[in-house]
């Protein structure tokens, strides 16, 4: 089990979140802090989350620094996409801070509280590489996986995880992918679309990335 780091994160003006940083560098957020800060209870907040995300979402358990327990943490890209569940929902607790983060990124923000420096060019290698795989080569990887019936809820998941082992690149979130992974990735997905069309079915096109 990873051990966190503990730190206050600022939200804007909704105030400071306590943020976790496991030893490999991915933040998180408490599920209890969650319930805290969207006002709901912190005794089914793990069971609504779950509901709200679907199958899919799994929480991460995480020993901290300040607690000899095990502390229950949703990722900051699951948690995103809660605050966007809750404000369509009419939350409006999740509005407040949904608004109050407006033209920030919460992975800044974590990584300017836990003293992370981002080099402005690293940055822009980063945007840039996940532009291109946004727009170019995830879509054709989805595309192939489409042609085999391999996009079906957890299905799916799992090949995109077999591509990020083929590629040799952690099995995050892309948005935690430094520009050298994200690098690595779009190759990887390049030359898997070339082993395809060149008539490889999707287990060997895996094995020659």
């Amino acid at each position: 089990m990873l051990t966190a780091k503990v730190t206050q994160v600022q939200f804007g003006s909704f105030g400071s979140i306590e943020g976790l940083m496991d030893t490999e560098g991915t933040y998180y957020i408490g599920v209890p802090q969650i319930a805290d800060a969207i006002e709901t209870s912190r005794n089914t907040a793990a069971r609504d989350f779950k509901r709200l995300l679907g199958e899919g979402f799994e929480t991460s358990k995480l020993k901290t620094e300040f607690n000899q327990g095990v502390t229950t943490a949703v990722s900051i890209q699951d948690f995103e996409r809660l605050l966007a569940l809750l404000d369509r929902k009419g939350n409006k607790q999740a509005q407040i801070l949904r608004d109050s983060l407006v033209g920030l990124s919460i992975h800044q923000l974590f990584s300017d509280a836990f003293g992370v420096i981002i080099e402005k060019d690293e940055r822009q290698l980063k945007l840039t590489q996940l532009l291109h795989h946004n727009k170019n080569f995830h879509p054709v990887f989805t595309s192939w996986l489409k042609l085999d019936g391999l996009t079906s809820g957890v299905r799916y998941g799992n090949e995109v995880n077999r591509l990020k082992v083929a590629a040799k690149v952690p099995l995050i979130p892309i948005q935690e992918y430094d520009g050298q992974q994200m690098i690595l990735l779009n190759v990887a997905e390049a030359r898997y679309d070339l082993a395809r069309k060149l008539g490889k079915d999707h287990k060997e096109a895996l094995q020659v990335i």
